[in-house]
């Protein structure tokens, strides 16, 4: 695992003052199983070799892409999730580490930042 990937982030968190109840790393231990919750919701896995990155090619569900000009998506999560709804952000550091990700949980509204 990148622990340095998960350093800097948990750092910019804590450095907008977020707390570990706002955003937090989701622990080794229970990682595995959360990310196949996730998976198994979200994904048809349509073999063994589906990787964590290649996600959005199968996804459950009738699907909309929505452009944003200006980079700006993430601003307009908090209009598509509940405030008190708990949510993950699954981080990658796609330059050194394409194939491992950190699991992080927290609430969608502190996490925009």
């Amino acid at each position: 695992m990148n622990y340095g990937f998960q350093i800097r982030i948990t750092s910019v968190a804590s450095n907008l003052g977020l707390t570990p109840d706002e955003f937090d790393s989701v622990g080794i231990h229970e990682w595995p199983e959360i990310m196949k919750k996730i998976e198994t919701k979200f994904v048809i896995r349509k073999n063994t070799y589906t990787k964590f990155n290649w996600w959005w090619e199968d996804l459950k569900g009738e699907q909309t892409g929505i452009s944003f000009p200006e980079d700006d998506g993430w601003t307009y999560l908090d209009q598509l999730v509940s405030q008190h709804e708990k949510v993950w952000f699954v981080g990658c550091n796609t330059v050194n580490e394409a194939t491992k990700f950190l699991l992080f949980q927290g609430y969608v509204k502190p996490i925009q930042p």
